[in-house]
């Protein structure tokens, strides 16, 4: 087997633009990433991402495997990230927040195939909400959460961008822990899913994306 190194290298920027607007607010985001793909001979990854503008984030991650058939990895991770959202009663915004957090988690996964991965992991973070638009909530201050969770991945799609055939689904589950340091304890569900079916030369897509507090409030 003879391997021919890819022309474009091992080293990556990446960047992205969003241009957003509602009835209480405007604004942008702008990142700016760098990827590196040859951390060690087994193929690891390491991502460093900057945004800068309404959202701001900062976020490493690494992509570690484990194997020389790359079917176990860790994922640590470490983020900081200010970003306003939106209060809503009876459909109407009623106010805009502003939640700065920081963070750590890491997880422990496989891969099956080359279309699905296990993985496992906990979530340890800290932050604070303020109400910048409107009434002050009674819930604002600072919060502390911790997490354990496990995400399963399938990924048949022939083209991430633009699908022409094929189904991408991901299920999560989320459950606070006060052995972590949680302030409240509540156990979520999120589901996205992405289904494409080739029609001659052209397809027809959809999506769902469903999160759900199955049990607890979370905050």
């Amino acid at each position: 087997l003879y391997v021919r190194q890819d022309a474009r290298g091992t080293n990556y920027l990446e960047w992205g633009l969003d241009l957003f607007a509602d009835d209480l607010t405007n604004g942008f985001n702008l990142r700016l990433g760098y990827l590196k793909t040859d951390l060690d001979d087994l193929g690891s990854e390491l991502r460093v991402m900057g945004q800068l503008g309404r959202d701001s984030q900062l976020v490493f991650d690494l992509y570690k495997y484990l194997d020389k058939s790359a079917k176990y990895f860790i994922l640590p991770r470490a983020f900081a990230e200010t970003r306003e959202f939106n209060e809503f009663i009876d459909g109407e915004a009623s106010s805009v927040n502003e939640l700065e957090q920081y963070g750590i988690d890491v997880a422990l996964g496989r891969e099956f195939s080359r279309h699905a991965a296990l993985s496992a992991g906990l979530r340890v973070y800290t932050g604070s909400v303020d109400t910048l638009i409107g009434e002050p909530d009674p819930d604002d201050g600072a919060y502390d959460a911790g997490e354990y969770f496990l995400d399963w991945t399938y990924d048949r799609l022939d083209n991430r961008y633009l699908p022409h055939d094929g189904i991408f689904y991901r299920l999560g589950y989320y459950g606070s822990a006060d052995w972590l340091g949680s302030n409240d304890d509540y156990d979520q569900l999120q589901l996205t899913g992405v289904w494409s079916k080739a029609l001659g030369r052209r397809s027809l897509t959809g999506g769902v994306s469903v999160d759900a507090t199955i049990d607890g409030v979370a905050p």
